[in-house]
């Protein structure tokens, strides 16, 4: 098989495979989507070459929720939203299908390269076994990973669990993603812990946390707390 040839077969059979979960499949951007223009998921392909006609193809889970990011950009100095509110990195897809491999993990260093998922687009079988991981990851995680989140509480919940945890997992997120979503989250929510979420994500990723994620975590509650944000509501009715 030539290499484009795998890439055709790639292609077509991972647009029936997205198609079957409510997914359009874009392959000029090796990403697909479902949603509106302000609140979508998406399973991004981060395809790039490794050597000859090998490729390393991890996914990402990638979920925005327009309030929350609302939130969020209103927040920043230059009131830019950021892109996503959840954002995921799957391990060792194309083993996914063998007996024993469904222990799925999170990975948090985006350099991390995974055996799972590599394929050779010259060999049919390396193509059909990534795919095959992929449908089975579909069903039994991803379709309710993202069918999970219909409401604000259900994001709430997700960012609590994750700060409890304090790790990161399939069912849990990032903390540099995280801190600043849960927080604009759980004021959105109304939760009644807030104080006590903030001053939690604040203790456990004070030292984890980059300078600027601890500067925009301190911009968001600020902003919370001030009279800008009664005026942002206002705005947003």
């Amino acid at each position: 098989m030539t290499i484009q040839e795998g890439f055709t077969r790639f292609h077509e059979r991972l647009d029936m495979i997205l198609n079957n979960f409510g997914f359009y499949f874009d392959r000029s951007k090796h990403e697909a989507r479902k949603g509106t223009d302000r609140d979508w998921c998406k399973v991004i392909f981060d395809i790039h070459k490794m050597y000859d006609f090998t490729y390393d193809v991890p996914i990402l889970l990638v979920v925005r929720n327009n309030q929350i990011q609302s939130v969020r950009g209103a927040a920043k100095a230059e009131k830019k939203e950021t892109d996503y509110t959840i954002n995921l990195r799957p391990a060792s897809l194309s083993t996914y299908y063998y007996p024993g491999k469904r222990n799925w993990q999170i990975i948090t260093d985006p350099g991390t390269k995974l055996i799972g998922s590599i394929i050779n687009f010259e060999h049919t079988a390396s193509v059909d076994n990534w795919l095959e991981g992929f449908s089975q990851f579909m069903e039994d995680i991803g379709y309710h990973f993202f069918n999970r989140f219909n409401s604000i509480d259900d994001y709430d919940q997700w960012f609590t669990q994750t700060m409890n945890n304090e790790q990161q997992g399939i069912h849990s997120g990032l903390p540099w993603n995280d801190c600043c979503a849960g927080v604009a989250t759980a004021w959105l929510n109304k939760n009644p812990s807030f104080e006590n979420i903030y001053n939690t994500w604040w203790s456990i990723f004070e030292q984890a946390m980059s300078t600027k994620s601890r500067n925009d975590l301190r911009e968001l509650k600020a902003f919370i707390d001030s009279n800008e944000v009664e005026e942002w509501i206002k705005g947003t009715n």
